[in-house]
């Protein structure tokens, strides 16, 4: 089993037993593997953000669902957007990206390695035809976030075991720089 239990928000690293960030004067915030997930992706584009600034100004329910989740991350700066499809056909060029598990977890889908190569067990069929074949497997890096944030590489066969079919993506908007209008160096007297 990839997932064992639900991530949990970081416990207080200070000890002073202060609460968790609150979302807009509502208490602390509940743990939320989506959410946990989108900090993560956050700091993996360099762009570390809190919770509690991720959220501001979004009333979300918890945990939130993925199209809340695309909305936040839109207004952080990222496009996003939710898609339905197998891992091995989601573009290497778009990830890291939420994947969210029939159990309601989400985890970060880092990169997809280069396939191995498992041998078939030996059906009839293989053995008439002299021999076991060679099955391709996919093998991926995921990122379980969360306090005891883990890396782990999994099969493809494990991820789709638990795997919903619905993922985020969501990769940072460009930002434009100023244009000055006019040319470096003109002199606005010569014609």
């Amino acid at each position: 089993m990839l997932i064992d239990q639900p991530h949990q928000l970081a416990p207080d690293p200070q000890g002073d037993g202060a609460q968790p960030p609150s979302h807009e004067g509502m208490g602390p915030l509940p743990p939320d593997p989506i959410l946990q997930a989108l900090l993560w992706v956050c700091r993996s584009h360099g762009t570390p953000r809190s919770a509690a600034s991720l959220l501001a100004g979004h009333s979300v329910s918890c945990p939130m669902t993925l199209d809340q989740a695309a909305q936040v991350m839109e207004d952080a700066g990222f496009s996003a957007g939710v898609i339905e499809r197998e891992p091995h056909k989601i573009l290497g060029l778009l990830m890291p990206v939420v994947l969210l598990m029939k159990n309601g977890d989400a985890i970060v889908l880092k990169e997809r390695l280069r396939s191995r190569t498992r041998r078939r067990k030996a059906g009839f069929a293989a053995r008439l035809l002299g021999g076991l074949r060679p099955r391709r497997v996919n093998m991926y890096e995921v990122v379980l976030p969360g306090p005891a944030e883990e890396t782990c590489m999994v099969s493809e066969d494990e991820l789709l075991a638990e795997y919903s079919g619905f993922a985020l993506v969501a990769t940072p908007r460009p930002r434009q720089r100023a244009l000055s209008r006019e040319r470096p160096g003109a002199d606005e007297s010569t014609p």
